[in-house]
């Protein structure tokens, strides 16, 4: 299997496990347990694979791959068990696995879909990413803006009009009373990127 085939899965297995991971206002699952299931299997295939490919290689990524994809499965299902509060270290230690695992599973697929290419092309790939999640997003932070506002006329709105960079967080600041720090983040990132 090629290097590229895998990253494809990757990134396959991470938008599926996100999108069958909604859950409605009670906490229940939106979509089958079976779609979840297979979600995260392939999740799981990629994993090993990756894992396998990246030994040789870069073997400090393999490693952390590995580790935080077990130490996310262990503190998951021992949530699950106590249920802990929120705040404690159980959700803390977590949520810090999470985004180390999140971290170290696109810096596989970015290793494996860049594997004998020069730095110069790696970089150009973190930065369309960084350029293209940026702007979702802006999209996301607009779209859910509108829609609280307004309802479905608002999410309506949104895909049909831009909110443009300057526009939209005075009229933000001015209905929710507090200034959207976090767009003007999120834009910075996308001209670094």
């Amino acid at each position: 299997m090629k290097n590229k085939t895998i990253a494809i899965i990757g990134i396959g297995s991470y938008i599926s496990s996100v999108i069958t991971s909604a859950t409605d206002l009670e906490g229940n699952f939106v979509y089958p347990i079976v779609l979840i299931a297979i979600s995260q299997i392939v999740k799981i295939i990629f994993t090993i694979l990756a894992t396998v490919r990246l030994w040789k290689t870069a073997r400090y990524v393999s490693i952390i791959l590995a580790s935080s994809a077990i130490i996310l499965f262990v503190l998951s299902v021992i949530q699950e068990v106590t249920l802990p509060e929120y705040g404690s270290a159980i959700i803390i230690l977590l949520n810090v696995t999470k985004i180390i695992h999140f971290l170290a599973f696109f810096y596989a697929i970015i290793l494996l879909w860049t594997m004998a290419k020069s730095m110069r092309k790696i970089l150009r790939v973190v930065g369309i990413i960084m350029f293209f999640g940026s702007g979702l997003f802006m999209f996301i932070f607009w779209f859910v803006a509108m829609t609280k506002w307004l309802g479905f006329l608002g999410s309506v709105l949104a895909v049909l009009i831009a909110p443009g960079l300057v526009i939209f967080p005075i009229i933000f600041w001015i209905v929710e009373g507090f200034f959207p720090v976090m767009y003007f983040a999120i834009v910075q990132r996308s001209i670094i990127a």
